[in-house]
Formats: structure tokens, C-alpha cells, sequence
């Protein structure tokens, strides 16, 4: 994992901050968070939480260990939003008629 905690994992309780980091450079974070990340988004609270921690990596460098911590809250709220929030296809005629109208056909 591109994080460890570095606090007792007694002090990973909600509300408290926590030192992480795999570099002599830390990030603090909510320890609600590293909760989110370490397992699978089960709730509405999860997934706005895993967002956020998203949000916070979005402009990490390739290469750098945030950008490498993007990849699993990322994933995890995939897997959330899939399951909650699915997309069904259209059927084939009224995909054909989206299509024509964003094209200007009739």
C-alpha cells in the first residue's frame, strides 16, 4: 500500500487526525478517511469521504506516492457507484435517436 499509518492504530478512530506517509514528508488526513480507504465504501458517509480523499489527489504527480494512493479510493468508488448507481443501456432505437438528435438529423 502507498500509505501506512504512523500513529497507534488505536488513535484510527473517527475525528482524529493521523500522520501518513511512505516519505520523511506526511500528509495528516482525517483518520475517518484512512477507515474508508482501508476497506470497501458500504454507505453514503464512505463514499463522500472516499470523494474527498479523491479530491485531494487529483492534481498528484505521476510517479509520486499520492498519485499511486489515487488508484484505490478511485477504484473503491467504482465499485460503490456501480452497484448503487447503475446506467442501464438503452435499447438500440433510442440510442440511435440520442445519436441523430446530438447530430442535428432528423
Amino acid at each position: 500500500m502507498v500509505f501506512e499509518a504512523r500513529n497507534d492504530p488505536k488513535l484510527l478512530k473517527f475525528g482524529k487526525k493521523t500522520n501518513i506517509g511512505t516519505h520523511k514528508e506526511y500528509a495528516y488526513i482525517d483518520a475517518d478517511v484512512i477507515q474508508v480507504i482501508k476497506k470497501r465504501i458500504k454507505n453514503e458517509k464512505d463514499h463522500t469521504l472516499a470523494l474527498s480523499r479523491i479530491e485531494q489527489l487529483m492534481d498528484a504527480e505521476p510517479g509520486t506516492p499520492e498519485f499511486d494512493e489515487l488508484a484505490l479510493p478511485s477504484t473503491l468508488v467504482e465499485i460503490y457507484e456501480d452497484e448503487h448507481f447503475p446506467i442501464e443501456m438503452p435499447d438500440p432505437v433510442t440510442a440511435i435517436k440520442f445519436r441523430m438528435q446530438q447530430l442535428g438529423l432528423k
